[in-house]
């Protein structure tokens, strides 16, 4: 048992003489990650669209916006959190930037920058709140297991949309 801990301890502490990175490889992988990323974006914008259609999401939007009360409100108020949500991916992602020319922010590192500290939490929570409350409105409309198709479709061609470019 102790001469397995040992030789166990000598591999884990042998350094590592070969590179990692190929740097002819690197710009061959980033031509194709970007097409194949198109690719995939594609593919989830059919997918919502296909959603769009097959629920009848346009009529389904009707039914909520007719209806008075708690659920309007919900809609609304969900709404007006998502909508939070995707000014403030826009801000850290394009706005400082490019407009005020500062370096993109690095999410690794969030909870140290005083912006994106700040950001984050509040992205997160409005997040939250638009997604349940879409959810709930919507299983008037389309049931529960519905509701959740439509909404994490129609979300996840909305970020498709933002992954190509």
């Amino acid at each position: 048992m102790n001469s397995e801990q040992s030789s166990r301890r000598r591999t884990a502490g042998a350094p590592i003489t070969e590179t990692l990175v190929d740097p002819q490889k690197t710009n061959t992988q980033r031509s194709s990650s970007r097409i194949s990323r198109i690719i995939n974006s594609l593919k989830w914008l059919t997918f919502a669209g296909w959603i769009f259609w097959y629920f009848e999401v346009d009529s389904g939007v009707q039914k909520v916006l007719s209806l008075n009360g708690w659920v309007r409100t919900l809609f609304f108020v969900s709404t007006f959190s998502l909508l939070s949500t995707f000014f403030i991916f826009f801000y850290l992602q394009y706005f400082l930037p490019f407009i005020k020319g500062t370096p993109p922010p690095k999410y690794s590192t969030w909870k140290h920058d005083k912006t994106l500290g700040k950001l984050i939490p509040v992205a997160t929570i409005t997040g939250t709140i638009g997604v349940v409350g879409m959810i709930i409105d919507f299983c008037n409309v389309w049931g529960f297991f519905g509701a959740v198709i439509v909404v994490i479709g129609l979300l996840r061609g909305v970020f498709a949309f933002l992954d190509i470019f």
